[in-house]
């Protein structure tokens, strides 16, 4: 007679030797798991054009805005009664699931080898940036003090040399400026300089801090490992104290890298597999436009602003990030796109200057 339960001599029978399952052989099986169960996609249209919507003056903006657009310069945008919008598709976010499928294809799709890069040349990076920016300088005894907020355009190119320990060469211009509030004649009544479309050229060290940034190091890129839980760990890491969350920290360090366009291959993958383990992020658009280029948008959503990162799941291509409004409860309209940044993929050239 034994008491043992029959349950346990089912489990005794059971094989003892296969091996414990691997960080690595877990993420892929619940990346082929995600992608069975994955929701169906959603069609979209083409996104709307944006529009100029006015607004009440009795309400400020309450959520806290981040990166490209101040607090200050929210608040004068909401009391001035106006702001320039572009509304992002209000379609409820895909399942959370489908953030890690799509990043894992991505990775699985890029392409392991880089463009071959030679003694002498240049990787050209190219980048669209586009923002509101608050100027409220006026003159003294002028009448009109503003406030004044326009949306302004840039172009930024660099061009990185194979080593960079060399010196990189920056050129960045204003491509555009639309007023919201004000216009260009009252601005240059109240002192304000027109927007130059002057071309700024740097020459400066390729690296700054040398880490997460969009400057990183080829020490640096080279050093940083590549497994998806160890990058994960390294990436939420914060030198300091910094009032922002973990997930907020980790979003930006991965949107800088991916940026300055100096990730290779393999690293890029990483960080795409690491960024999948990421909790509260979505896929929040499955058809993204960024200057024309289309993409999966995955946002991560704090304070009632989203900050989505865009790639391209079937080549793995980085296409760049935007800033979204989502919450409702203040009169800014949920979707309004308040920055973004597209970067172009790099190409190999000979000279400074050079495009293609």
């Amino acid at each position: 007679m034994t008491d043992r339960d029959p349950l346990d001599e089912l489990i005794s029978d059971l094989r003892t030797d296969v091996p414990e399952l691997s960080d690595e052989a877990f993420a892929a099986s619940r990346a082929r798991l995600q992608t069975l169960i994955e929701a169906v996609p959603v069609t979209t249209g083409p996104q709307p054009d944006a529009a100029v919507v006015p607004l009440p003056r009795k309400r400020l903006l309450r959520s806290p805005p981040r990166r490209l657009i101040t607090s200050a310069a929210a608040a004068v945008v909401l009391a001035a009664g106006v702001l320039f919008v572009q509304a992002v598709r209000s379609d409820s976010p895909a399942p959370a699931a489908s953030a890690a499928a799509t990043l894992n294809s991505a990775a699985d799709n890029i392409n392991p080898v880089d463009e071959p890069i030679e003694p002498g040349q240049y990787r050209y990076i190219a980048s669209h940036s586009r923002g509101l920016g608050h100027h409220l300088t006026a003159h003294a005894d002028g009448d009109d003090t503003g406030p004044f907020i326009a949306l302004d355009e840039w172009t930024h190119e660099e061009w990185v040399p194979a080593d960079l320990a060399q010196q990189c060469v920056a050129r960045s211009h204003a491509t555009g400026r639309e007023w919201v509030v004000g216009d260009e004649e009252r601005a240059k009544a109240a002192g304000i300089e027109p927007l130059s479309t002057e071309v700024h050229e740097e020459v400066k060290p390729c690296t700054g801090s040398g880490d997460w940034s969009r400057y990183p190091s080829a020490e640096f890129l080279e050093s940083v490992t590549r497994d998806p839980r160890q990058l994960y760990d390294l990436l939420r890491r914060k030198p300091m104290p910094v009032a922002m969350s973990d997930a907020s920290w980790v979003m930006n360090r991965v949107g800088a890298t991916l940026t300055s366009g100096r990730a290779p291959a393999d690293l890029r993958a990483a960080l795409y597999r690491a960024l999948a383990l990421l909790p509260g992020l979505e896929v929040t658009e499955r058809v993204a436009n960024l200057d024309g280029h289309q993409g999966t948008a995955l946002g991560l959503t704090e304070y009632g602003v989203r900050h989505d990162l865009i790639i391209d799941p079937a080549t793995g291509q980085y296409i760049g990030e935007r800033t979204v409004h989502v919450s409702d409860d203040s009169d800014l309209p949920p979707g309004t796109i308040v920055s973004y940044t597209s970067v172009s993929n790099p190409v190999v050239v000979d000279a400074v200057g050079a495009t293609r």
